[in-house]
């Protein structure tokens, strides 16, 4: 209880995105280029992106969006018969 005192003004100034994501923006990078990497998009694609041209064809590149929304999906059936 005692660390709830205190001025209600600074909780919410503090509280603010501008102040986690100053210190937290090297984290962002550190995880969206691997992730770039990850999906083989730009700008790690682009032997293969000059590949799919040539020959005509497209890399369905959607899998961990397939993969995440029928964990969900399955995740949603678990939860409602636990329940």
């Amino acid at each position: 209880m005692s660390h709830m005192q205190g001025n209600l003004h600074v909780w919410f100034y503090l509280g603010t995105p501008i102040w986690s994501g100053i210190p937290l923006f090297h984290v962002l990078v550190m995880f969206f280029i691997p992730r770039l990497a990850e999906t083989n998009r730009a700008p790690s694609d682009l032997p293969e992106a000059e590949a799919e041209s040539v020959v005509g064809y497209n890399v369905e590149y959607a899998r961990d969006a397939i993969l995440n929304s029928s964990l969900l999906v399955e995740a949603n059936v678990l939860g409602l018969i636990l329940t």
